[in-house]
């Protein structure tokens, strides 16, 4: 029997690129897509109206994945950087994650992880960095993987992966610099 897991994702902040325009006012939220098999669940953050290009939400999500789709490589997070305007809203950037490297980056600990993950324009020009927690149910199997790449093929509009070690996953990589309030 293939048994379910609750993952919990709580999106803290964010620190996108300055704005063009001195009227341009960002009220920007996140859209998160769990994409995996033949299942499609999205959620997304409260809209913040305050804190311009440095939003802060401590939004808590909770998505139910298949421990089974999780040990496949079959599952992948798609955080959506969004800007509400008065007349649409405007896609800021894109963030690609597969659940796997999630869990592997937990690698038998049953606690809460802190990530930061670079945001990308469809292009694949950086934008800003994503500034998250996650932990993973307590019914689920901790296995080691062996040093094995998993590879993921993104979606066609994800950004290039260029850049990027392929002998070392993202997680933990010092791809993000550290938060800072000015």
């Amino acid at each position: 029997m293939n048994s379910v897991v609750p993952l919990d994702i709580t999106i803290k902040s964010a620190c996108i690129l300055k704005r063009v325009n001195f009227f341009d006012r960002r009220r920007i939220y996140i859209v998160v897509a769990l994409i995996g098999g033949n299942s499609f669940s999205k959620q997304r953050t409260n809209v913040d109206l305050r804190n311009g290009s440095k939003p802060c939400w401590w939004f808590r999500m909770t998505f139910q994945l298949e421990e089974s789709k999780i040990h496949a490589n079959s599952c992948m997070l798609v955080f959506q950087v969004r800007c509400s305007k008065p007349f649409g809203h405007k896609d800021i950037g894109y963030l690609y994650v597969p659940v796997r490297e999630l869990f592997q980056g937990l690698a038998g600990e049953k606690c809460c992880r802190d990530v930061a993950y670079t945001v990308t324009t469809s292009s694949g020009k950086p934008k800003g960095i994503l500034y998250l927690s996650y932990e993973f149910g307590e019914n689920i199997m901790f296995r080691r993987f062996d040093k094995e790449i998993i590879r993921v093929l993104p979606p066609p509009s994800a950004p290039p992966s260029e850049g990027f070690p392929a002998d070392r996953p993202s997680l933990g990589s010092p791809s993000a610099p550290p938060y800072e309030d000015n």
